[in-house]
């Protein structure tokens, strides 16, 4: 990747507006976004994607007629590297930080689940990529369709295999986990839910009423940048607040730290191998722009729908343990400098 990309990527307005709400609570400047303007900006963004994901699904499937079965592969390698990420981060948060079993698996749900936020930002720099060649194959929209299948599957392992290790411990097998409540907290939790009802609208519209789609969304379209920065901005802000809870993990945050920011390059590195296997399985239906996404998908750690599920089904975990660890360490790091690093491998290996 040429010099210039790597600068263009490091010094997105996206990045640089989360990196301003950081060095404004560091400064204890008395900035602050309304708390309505935040929660309208999640939801504007968290539909944008969606409809757009809709609209390029039937764009691409009525372009390519292997689509359908790239996405059936891509959609099971998804849920194959989201409950691989939930068994072995959890032996990693064990061993490694000592972490007590309920801990462990609570931390492992948050890294299995997708944060909405990186893949806000990973989309808009694949969008820019493709928007700059827009004759050439660089990014599929209806990839962040594929966010169910990476967030719903590892937060649902997390909460059953944690719970099972946890009645082994107790010794108690007499209660049973409930998968109904489970799989209805993890798919109808307002971030994915308004994801997958924008992807739904998008692919109906787009199929059935194409024009008043582009009518639609020349409203979001527009927007998506400016929304995006002003929500980074806030985000930043929220990160540097919450910088002192790390100090519950006392000495172990020396080794916290280095998990924090290494573990997802293992999961986000494993998904763009598999995303070029699939490309090459299928030539012509994904571009590097694809693996870049779906890598932000499974290198990501939720610390917004994944923990209302988790904190209700496994109580016994501490919040303060595994939340500043998604939020505080790996979200910054991730924004700043793994979207260039994974962009820039997806980038070398489709030459």
């Amino acid at each position: 990747m040429e010099a210039n990309s790597i600068l263009s990527s490091l010094f997105a307005p996206a990045i640089l507006f989360f990196a301003l709400g950081m060095i404004s609570v560091l400064v204890r400047s008395d900035l602050e976004i309304p708390p309505p303007v935040v929660k309208f900006c999640a939801i504007f963004l968290l539909l944008s994607i969606g409809l757009e994901g809709g609209i390029e699904a039937v764009e691409a499937v009525q372009e390519s007629p292997d689509l359908p079965a790239a996405m059936a592969m891509v959609a099971a390698f998804g849920i194959v590297i989201s409950i691989l990420t939930v068994v072995f981060s959890q032996k990693i948060f064990r061993v490694v930080l000592g972490f007590k079993t309920a801990d462990a698996w609570a931390t492992a749900g948050l890294y299995s689940a997708v944060s909405s936020v990186t893949l806000m930002v990973a989309v808009s720099m694949a969008r820019a990529a493709q928007d700059a060649v827009p004759e050439d194959l660089i990014y599929n929209g209806w990839m962040v369709a594929t966010n169910v299948f990476l967030d719903a599957p590892g937060i649902i392992a997390a909460i059953v295999l944690g719970r099972m290790a946890l009645l082994r411990e107790a010794k108690d097998t007499s209660k049973r986990v409930r998968l109904r409540g489970l799989l209805r907290d993890s798919v109808f939790g307002w971030a994915i839910w308004l994801m997958i009802g924008g992807l739904v609208v998008g692919i109906l519209s787009q199929t059935f009423s194409p024009s008043r789609m582009a009518d639609t969304m020349q409203f979001f379209g527009a927007l998506f940048h400016g929304v995006l920065s002003l929500y980074l901005l806030e985000l930043g802000m929220v990160a540097a607040k919450r910088i002192g809870e790390l100090k519950e993990y006392g000495t172990k945050l020396v080794r916290t730290i280095p998990v924090a920011w290494i573990l997802p390059q293992i999961w986000a590195l494993m998904a763009i191998a598999g995303i070029y296997a699939i490309h090459l399985v299928f030539p012509g239906t994904l571009g590097w722009g694809d693996a870049f996404v779906f890598a932000a998908m499974a290198g990501s750690a939720s610390y917004i729908s994944a923990p209302p599920a988790l904190r209700a089904a496994i109580p016994e975990a501490n919040p303060a343990v595994y939340l500043p660890m998604a939020l505080v360490l790996t979200f910054p790091f991730n924004i700043i400098v793994s979207l260039p690093l994974w962009l820039a491998v997806s980038q070398a290996l489709w030459g």
